[in-house]
Formats: C-alpha cells, sequence, structure tokens
C-alpha cells in the first residue's frame, strides 16, 4: 500500500541551543589539552634527541598515540562522537608534536654550541 502524500519521509530533529554551545565547549578543551600536552611532548622529544636518545621521545609520541582515547578520558575530556572530529584531535596532537619537536631543535631553543670555523683556504685571484 502506497503512502500519503501528506505524511513527512523526514524529520527534522529539534535544534537546542544549549546543548549544541555544551558539547563545542567540551571540544574546544579537548583541542587546547591535547595541544599542550603534544606542545610539552614536543619539547621534552627535541631534548631527548639532543642528549642522543631520539627514539625514546618517537617511542613516547607513538605510545600516546595508541593509547589516544584512554589518555583523552584519563584527563576527564569527553572525546568527539563524530570521527572527524577525532580524526582533527588526533592530527592536531601529531601535528603540534611535529612543530614543537622541530623547533626545540633549532636555535635559539638548542644552542649547543657556537660555529667553529677549521681548515679555512684562502685564494687569491690576483695570480
Amino acid at each position: 500500500m502506497a503512502k500519503d502524500k501528506d505524511q513527512e519521509i523526514f524529520v527534522e530533529p529539534e535544534f537546542v541551543v544549549k546543548d549544541f554551545l555544551q558539547s563545542e565547549k567540551e571540544r574546544a578543551k579537548s583541542t587546547i589539552v591535547v595541544f599542550l600536552l603534544a606542545a610539552g611532548l614536543g619539547l621534552f622529544s627535541g631534548y631527548l634527541f639532543m642528549i642522543g636518545i631520539w627514539y625514546v621521545g618517537l617511542l613516547l609520541m607513538f605510545i600516546l598515540l595508541l593509547g589516544f582515547k584512554r589518555l583523552v578520558e584519563a584527563l576527564h575530556l569527553k572525546m568527539p562522537q563524530r570521527s572527524s572530529q577525532v580524526f582533527i584531535l588526533i592530527m592536531v596532537f601529531i601535528l603540534t608534536w611535529i612543530l614543537f619537536w622541530t623547533v626545540s631543535l633549532n636555535p635559539p631553543v638548542s644552542s649547543v654550541g657556537g660555529p667553529q670555523v677549521t681548515g679555512l683556504q684562502l685564494y687569491d685571484s690576483s695570480t
């Protein structure tokens, strides 16, 4: 039996502003905390790289990445519901870690030693 044409096919859910704002605040809080965590880990990884145990910093990043969901929940934050938002949160972590790791390896953050000139050769173009 065919459906009546008066019956709606899709009923749009009611938009509740308060719930939307609450979820956006939770997402923003999660993003800020993940950014700060990745920044600290990036600086620490740069320090480990300078003292010669770079693989420990890389291993720490992968361990935190594998336990990302547990880490977010342990910090009493809410993990986003949509997979695109989870992807964005993970990419914030990875790219922030790479950024701060790179910054920590370059001067003025890590000036291990001044430049040295050895074996200087002078060429005389008049001869």
